[in-house]
């Protein structure tokens, strides 16, 4: 033992004797001191933390202002002279370092000394307890004593809910983004481990910037997991302390210390992600681990900036700040063209960037494409290209393509959102049940949170005819949001679907009262007065319609425009009706040659022309196509078939009557189905 202290103590005299040559050198650094001493920066790091309980940089630091305080007393030199003489690059920081220390500034304690006021004691302000407070607090509440529970986590329904907060973090400003990046890596990798439900993080971020939100969060989810994170940095390495603890009882479940060099730092999510599945038994199965090299620290500090400006809160209202992150990733790419990280994000960039205004487009997503593939040829792990590479194929109507590269997605990702939502959105097409249960896993990852996806699955309930459900997710999103020109919407559907018309179109109007330049609220409200015969009435919300798709460049592409043709016709103004009749059938042929997703379904827009126009064997034709696509039929289109007025001119002919039963057994087999998984599932909403 007497050895091992005095081995200890020689090393670090050595160690203080070659920071003390140095001190004059403001760029000396962790890395010369490693090279000088002859070990590695961790085993420095470690060698020194245990024989004097500081980091290097407090090492360091220590060593520089202790220098100072003899120079302060024996030396005429101003306290800047001194500053740079004992290596602080910046006189401001070393007054702030010194006042830290010793409890006064620099020239307080050369006055006192000289006026022989030997005693004097560290001052400890009010405003210092305060600073004290704020960063001693987060740190115990965060890093905690460091001491790992033996205590088994409880596992119920063979999953784990986690929920990462972003991280604290503590040190330079323009630091901050290596944070974030090293929290990112740490979802990354909880993520990509069979068992762990790692809720969307952006998600839980924004909900709980409202007061009173983080409680109910954690009232909604009371088996989650919770883990924290604080990151500092210390020279060239990164100090990350997490816990994780129990939101059912409080406990801490593991809490620790982990560090890594600076141009590593993706890499720690690994380390972490390892560690709490150890705590929770469970198997990583090494096909899906996701494992980072070593990158370039260059394309790492781009890459990161890039990320920054990508998960941010300001780039829905600034889509200009794609281009900024673009060109950042492309400056990635510059510095290691085999960083397929960068390619991911590039293709979520091209398919975000203008969504809406390139989908009518034949080279829509193309560049999405590309990326992600060139992202797939440097790593098979890449669950993001593949859930890229599943939008490409899906809006070109390659269902089995996209299908498949969501299950490798899911595979990789088990707790990917985005993938649950895409399947949803696809089954949407040819199994409602599937598409109902993928968008319940969806809403699962947004902790329940995320009105859009509530009134999403409330929507597709309704299409599957189960309307007191919809309702109620449609509630839930309410709760949420407060939004009443949606909820008051979801009545109307409600109301509608219950064939209560009248009060259908009472909630419609609160709608409109709150909101008169939302589109689809405008087209509802024409076809609901169209239904009922006042087509004046239609006509006025349909004009407001019609000039809204006009307003934004939309009247060659989505926009529903033979419904308003059919009022128009009623009151007599033919040639408009004639137009909107034409650009209808060409807007939906056009859909036809694209092969969107859609596309089956906006066939039952030319049936309805064709048939209001007396074309009967083109309406049946398209009817009948349809029904003879691989497609479910969702509760409104069997409504469209069974009750609205453009098909009047077919409805009592034997031809018709056989179409819509046939539309009625389908309909009424994804009502079963969803029943079904409903029982199965011991879903039930009372």
């Amino acid at each position: 033992m007497a050895n091992e202290s005095t081995n200890g103590y020689s090393f670090i005299e050595k160690v203080k004797g070659i920071v003390e040559a140095n001190l004059e050198n403001d760029t000396f650094s962790i890395s010369h001191l490693s090279r000088e001493i002859g070990i590695s920066k961790i085993t420095l790091y470690r060698k020194i933390k245990s024989a004097t309980g500081k980091t290097i940089n407090q090492f360091i630091r220590e060593i520089r202002l202790e220098k100072a305080n003899e120079l302060l007393l024996n030396e005429e030199l101003t306290v800047a002279e001194i500053a740079y003489k004992v290596g602080f690059g910046s006189a401001t920081y070393f007054n702030k370092c010194f006042h830290k220390k010793f409890g006064c500034s620099p020239g307080e304690f050369r006055k006192a000394k000289r006026n022989k006021h030997s005693n004097l004691q560290p001052r400890t302000t009010p405003s210092k307890l305060l600073k004290i407070a704020f960063v001693i607090i987060p740190l115990l509440l965060i890093a905690g004593v460091f001491y790992m529970f033996n205590e088994k986590p409880s596992i119920k329904n063979g999953e784990i809910p986690i929920i990462v907060r972003s991280s604290l973090f503590l040190g330079n400003p323009e630091n901050e983004i290596y944070s974030i990046a090293a929290n990112q890596a740490i979802i990354n990798e909880l993520s990509a481990i069979e068992g762990f439900s790692v809720f969307n993080q952006k998600i839980i971020e924004e909900y709980i910037t409202k007061k009173g939100n983080q409680i109910a969060l954690y009232e909604k989810n009371p088996n989650a997991y919770l883990l924290t994170t604080l990151t500092h940095d210390e020279n060239d390495f990164w100090i990350i302390s997490w816990q994780l603890s129990s939101l059912i009882n409080g406990k801490t479940l593991i809490s620790r210390k982990d560090t890594t060099e600076k141009d590593q730092i993706l890499s720690v999510g690994e380390q972490i992600a390892q560690n709490i599945a150890l705590k929770f038994n469970v198997s990583l199965d090494k096909t899906t681990e996701q494992k980072v090299s070593k990158t370039n620290a260059t394309a790492n500090y781009f890459y990161i900036q890039a990320l920054k400006i990508l998960h941010g809160n300001q780039i829905d209202k600034n889509p200009e700040l794609y281009t900024t992150a673009e060109q950042l990733l492309f400056k990635t790419l510059d510095a290691d063209s085999m960083f397929y990280k960068a390619y991911e994000e590039l293709a979520f960039i091209q398919t975000n960037r203008s969504y809406w205004s390139n989908i009518h487009t034949e080279t829509f997503l193309d560049s999405s494409f590309y990326y992600a593939n060139k992202a797939l040829t440097i790593t098979d792990q890449s669950f993001k290209a593949h859930h890229t590479r599943a939008s490409y194929f899906f809006h070109r109507n390659q269902i089995k393509k996209a299908l498949n590269e969501l299950d490798i997605c899911t595979k990789l990702n088990p707790s990917y959102l985005y993938a649950y939502e895409l399947k949803g959105r696809i089954y949407r097409y040819i199994d409602l049940a599937k598409c109902i249960e993928n968008y319940h896993r969806a809403v699962q990852l947004s902790a329940g949170i995320l009105p859009d996806m509530l009134r999403t699955l409330s929507f597709h309930y309704s299409e599957a005819g189960f309307f007191e459900e919809s309702k109620y997710y449609a509630e839930k999103a309410f709760e949420l949001d407060n939004d009443s020109m949606l909820w008051y919407m979801s009545l109307a559907a409600y109301q509608n679907a219950n064939r209560k018309h009248k009060k259908g179109t009472d909630y419609l109007l609160k709608a409109y009262a709150l909101s008169p330049r939302n589109s689809n609220l405008l087209l509802f409200l024409g076809k609901a007065y169209s239904d009922a015969g006042q087509y004046e009435q239609a006509v006025r919300y349909y004009n407001e319609y019609i000039d809204l798709l006009k307003q934004n460049n939309a009247l060659d592409g989505l926009g529903v425009v033979h419904r308003p043709a059919y009022a128009y016709w009623q009151i007599g103004k033919k040639e408009e009706a004639t137009y909107y009749f034409d650009l209808q059938i060409k807007n939906t042929l056009k859909d036809l040659d694209l092969k969107r997703p859609f596309h089956q379904f906006r066939v039952i827009d030319l049936a309805e022309v064709y048939a209001f126009n007396g074309e009967k064997e083109k309406a049946y034709e398209y009817l009948q196509f349809i029904l003879d696509q691989p497609v479910c039929i969702p509760y409104w289109l069997y409504d469209i078939v069974k009750n609205d007025p453009q098909f009047d001119k077919l409805r009592n002919e034997s031809q018709f009557t056989l179409l819509e039963k046939r539309y009625r057994d389908r309909y009424e087999t994804e009502h079963q189905k969803v029943k079904v998984w409903l029982t199965e599932n011991h879903i039930n909403f009372n």
